[in-house]
């Protein structure tokens, strides 16, 4: 989902189209490092102010305030392309979790209005065949959605945790540790 979002981005950049990421979950410098890593370098694209990127810790976050800043990078900065990384953080940002429907229908028609492309990330529990949508209502929020399966060598169990995100997640929650060092043994 990152990578997608930000190469998203990075193609609007590279075209001459301002684009945000809006991420609550990694900091500029490790989307910086992270994506140096495989490859996809935006530093230059920053540089001349085609790319933003900016982080709001999940905590805190009151979803008329995410509301506000969102809608003043288009007006003000020129914003063409918006990637929202961490669609659940709007949930937890409001008191009722039907607002939230209606908040991503007026932000995408917002986003519409001034000819703003909008990708969000959402994690979805899957479930057999079912996949559930965190949020009812999703045809007034989205006119594509795309699902993402892990393929190939890179995420094979044995791989899985030298991926450069898979690895900061680890890293971030504490799972890098021996078992003995966290206090397990078998």
């Amino acid at each position: 989902k990152t990578l997608m979002g930000l190469a998203f981005l990075a193609e609007g950049a590279r075209q001459g189209e301002v684009g945000h990421h809006f991420a609550f979950y990694d900091s500029p410098q490790r989307v910086l490092e992270q994506t140096s890593s495989v490859g996809l370098h935006l530093a230059p694209l920053l540089e001349k102010g085609h790319l933003e990127l900016s982080f709001r810790p999940p905590t805190e976050n009151l979803l008329d305030a995410l509301g506000v800043h969102l809608v003043s990078l288009i007006r003000e900065r020129g914003v063409r392309r918006l990637f929202i990384h961490g669609f659940d953080v709007l949930k937890k940002a409001s008191f009722h979790w039907a607002r939230v429907a209606r908040f991503m229908a007026a932000l995408v028609n917002e986003c519409r209005a001034r000819g703003v492309t909008m990708l969000f990330s959402v994690e979805t529990p899957i479930f057999g065949l079912e996949l559930r949508f965190p949020v009812g209502g999703v045809s007034m929020i989205a006119e594509n959605i795309l699902f993402g399966v892990p393929l190939g060598d890179t995420f094979r169990e044995r791989t899985l945790p030298s991926h450069p995100f898979v690895r900061a997640i680890l890293e971030s929650e504490g799972l890098t540790k021996t078992l003995t060092a966290m206090g397990l043994s078998i």
